[in-house]
This record gives C-alpha cells, sequence and structure tokens, in this order.
C-alpha cells in the first residue's frame, strides 16, 4: 500500500505531528510506502490546501476544530473536506459528539485514540538524580497556553503533595513563568522527546487538568511510560485514562454542542486535597500497534 500522509512534518514534535511520525513509522515497518506528497490514497492531517488528484481517496483526522468566535472562519476549509472526504477519523468520543452536532454526519466515520509504543525508556542517571531527591513526583507537559490550565496543575499540586520536599516538573514552551505559589514547581521547557519520556517514566503523577482536550499526546506517552495520570471529565482525555488514574470532575460541560466557545477561557475549576494511592498499575493503554491496524483497516476498506 503507498499512503500520502498530507500536512504533516516529520521534523516536528507537536502533538498530531508526533503521533503522525509513530503512525508513519508502523506504516513503514509493514512495509508500506509512506509519502508526503498527495497520492491515491491521502491521510490529511486536520486541513490541506493543496490540490488532491482526481479519483484519490482522502481520509481527514481531527482533533477538535475552531470555536472561538474571531476563529470560526478557520473552519471553512476543514468543513469542505469533511463532507468530500470518503473517510473522516476522530481522536475522541468527545470530538465526534461535538462535530457531528454542528456539522452533521461525514460519508463515513470512525473514532480511532491516538497510541504509543509500549516500551520503557531508559532512564539517563541524572534525571534519576533528579527523581531520588524527591519523595513524590508530579509533571505536567503541552505547549502551554489556557486551555491546558497550568494554574490549576499547579495548584492541584500544592494541595496533594506529600511534603515539601515533592516537585512538580513543567515540561513544554511558556512565555513566562505564572504569577502563583511556585515552592517545589520547576521548569524543564521545551525538551527532545527522548527526555520527555524518561521523565514519564519516574514520575508517579502526571497531572492534566486541561479544558475539553481532544486525545492529548503527551497523555498516551505518560501511560506508555507506567505513569498514571490525573485529569478532568471534561473532553476526551478520560477516554484513554479510564482506570489508568484518577478522573476528577469538571464543571458543567453541559455547552459542548454550543457552536462557539472560547477554548482559552476555561471556566473556574475547583481543586480540594484527594486520597492519592502510593500504587497504581498502568495498564490497557492505547498502543500504536491498535492504532496503526484501525487506520491500515479504514484505509484497505476505501
Amino acid at each position: 500500500m503507498q499512503i500520502s500522509f498530507l500536512n504533516f512534518n516529520r521534523n516536528s514534535q507537536s502533538g498530531p505531528n508526533s503521533f503522525g511520525n509513530r503512525l508513519a513509522q508502523k506504516f513503514e515497518d509493514n512495509g508500506h510506502l509512506v509519502s508526503t506528497s498527495p497520492s491515491r490514497l491521502n491521510l490529511i492531517f486536520i486541513e490541506y490546501a493543496g490540490e488532491l488528484p482526481a479519483g484519490s481517496k482522502n481520509i481527514l483526522r481531527l482533533d477538535g476544530i475552531w470555536t472561538r468566535q474571531d476563529q470560526l472562519h478557520h473552519n471553512m476549509r476543514i468543513k469542505q473536506l469533511y463532507h468530500t472526504c470518503e473517510a473522516v477519523v476522530w481522536q475522541s468520543e468527545y470530538d465526534k459528539k461535538l462535530i457531528t452536532s454542528l456539522w452533521g454526519q461525514p460519508k463515513r466515520g470512525v473514532v480511532i485514540h491516538n497510541g504509543a509504543a509500549q516500551n520503557y525508556s531508559v532512564v539517563s542517571s541524572q534525571i534519576w538524580d533528579f527523581r531520588n531527591d524527591t519523595d513524590q513526583m508530579f509533571i505536567c507537559s503541552a505547549n502551554w497556553h489556557r486551555q491546558k490550565r497550568l494554574l490549576e496543575n499547579i495548584e492541584f499540586f500544592q494541595k496533594n503533595k506529600l511534603s515539601d520536599e515533592s516537585r512538580l516538573l513543567v515540561l513544554g514552551h511558556l512565555s513566562e513563568a505564572p504569577r502563583c505559589n511556585l515552592e517545589g514547581v520547576y521548569f524543564g521547557g521545551s525538551i527532545s522527546h527522548e527526555l520527555c519520556l524518561q521523565c514519564y517514566r519516574i514520575a508517579d503523577w502526571m497531572l492534566h487538568l486541561a479544558w475539553r482536550d481532544h486525545c492529548p499526546n503527551v497523555v498516551v506517552e505518560a501511560l506508555s511510560q507506567g505513569c498514571p495520570v490525573i485529569c478532568t471529565d471534561s473532553g476526551g482525555t478520560k477516554e484513554i485514562v479510564k482506570s489508568n488514574g484518577i478522573i476528577l470532575q469538571d464543571v458543567n460541560d453541559s455547552s459542548v454542542n454550543a457552536l462557539s466557545f472560547d477554548y482559552d477561557a476555561p471556566p473556574s475549576m475547583p481543586i480540594t486535597k484527594i486520597t492519592l494511592s502510593k500504587k497504581f498499575d498502568v495498564n490497557l493503554i492505547p498502543t500504536i500497534e491498535h492504532s496503526y491496524q484501525a487506520y491500515y483497516n479504514l484505509c484497505d476498506s476505501l
């Protein structure tokens, strides 16, 4: 099979591209040819501005769509592809519910969660030293903007840490440190994908209190390293965490079908102290093998 990944950058570590790299590698490992130029079979990541070959079979892979009032015009090309492609892949049941409530049903649609390889990373001595200096380690990771709720992650850490020796490691691009109590909070910035996996491997908990997130790759990758996740019940994150962590009740999310909501203006979320078990067995996580097989089956059926 020859398949083209469109609007895909193999040199990027963004969420869609990091998953795309894993998926492309799986296709290649199974003897298929992966290209980034349009062909007879195309997997489109979110949108594509170029011309698609006549008679080609096209699959649109979506997470969310633009929902902020001043950004709705960005949906025009996505919506056109949504109704003309042979199939649509939603990353979560949450995304399917939201998008179909606004745009109706596509020709064909399927939910395929993101997956990751379940191979534990070899942790460097430097990172082990960082872990051994603390009695409890939390981690959170994102390209930080308000939807990801860094302030709430920090507040949760401050209220639920074991002692003053506990740490929260914050990974990912951040324009400036938040103005709040930062005792025990360390900022690692943007680091390589391999180092991220090592940090997930040695953490006791990942915090991901984002509002209406889709199927975050950082959560899938943390689970792949045996790190349980604390998330909210809004959005699609809970669909991949399931019993592999703690799912907190968010504020009323009944407006999920609303045509316009500002994802960068999440409602206030009450943070309380909860009981954290010291041991947590992570299992039944979405793997890249499962994701690949679902994508392959869809491609093969067109």
